[in-house]
């Protein structure tokens, strides 16, 4: 898991992390071309509002042929359009550093250790969420080429033996049998990167009866 958004109202993990990302992305452009696109008419009601209010000129009903609460309502739109850009901008800055060191929210507080999931590329780390380089990292569907299954991850300078490098290389078919869709995979993953970790509880002396 990477972290609870109130803003979508659900936690963001490895299944939601791409759609996650997106969002932020083309909501921060269609925030900031809302702005740019309206920006003269803002200016325009900015003026309107203040310059000849002040001076006591023409009302803007006068003007353009809108009354105040139209203006007001218009020039609020400019600034939630604004508000909207920074905080997706902020957000974006934010997790998609993250993401580009392959690391989350919560790996993010631990100072005291290195990341061994950094893959030392930018595009290969992003691969692990949105899969293999393709059109399908722009849109919100699931990654076509997935590289990962969110239970193992891959870690620098990893070697995978050659039954593993076949299993991974035919994940993408759409084969029945195929050896990721039954699950074997998965496993034989898991118990190729974390083996160590095995080892070493299964060489734990017990301490009694339900331990």
């Amino acid at each position: 898991m990477d972290h609870h958004c109130p803003w979508t109202g659900t936690c963001i993990g490895f299944t939601n992390h791409k759609f996650f990302l997106l969002l932020l992305v083309y909501g921060g452009l269609a925030s900031f071309f809302a702005f740019l696109s309206a920006g003269p008419e803002l200016l325009s009601a900015a003026e309107c509002l203040l310059v000849t209010h002040l001076l006591e000129l023409r009302p803007c009903a006068q003007r353009f042929g809108l009354s105040d609460a139209e203006e007001l309502l218009f020039l609020a739109f400019g600034v939630v359009a604004v508000i909207t850009f920074i905080l997706l901008t902020t957000l974006l800055v934010t997790h998609g550093g993250f993401a580009l060191k392959n690391s989350t929210s919560i790996e993010e507080l631990y100072s005291n250790v290195s990341n061994p999931y950094d893959l030392q590329d930018s595009c290969a780390n992003l691969a692990q969420l949105f899969g293999e380089c393709g059109l399908d990292w722009f849109l919100p569907v699931h990654p076509r080429r997935p590289v990962g299954d969110g239970l193992s991850f891959t870690t620098f300078n990893e070697v995978l033996p050659p039954h593993l490098e076949d299993a991974f290389e035919g994940s993408g078919s759409d084969e029945e049998d195929s050896v990721l869709g039954n699950g074997h995979a998965t496993e034989a993953f898991w118990n190729f990167r974390y083996a160590t970790r095995n080892r070493s509880r299964q060489s734990r002396p017990s301490t009694g009866p339900g331990w």
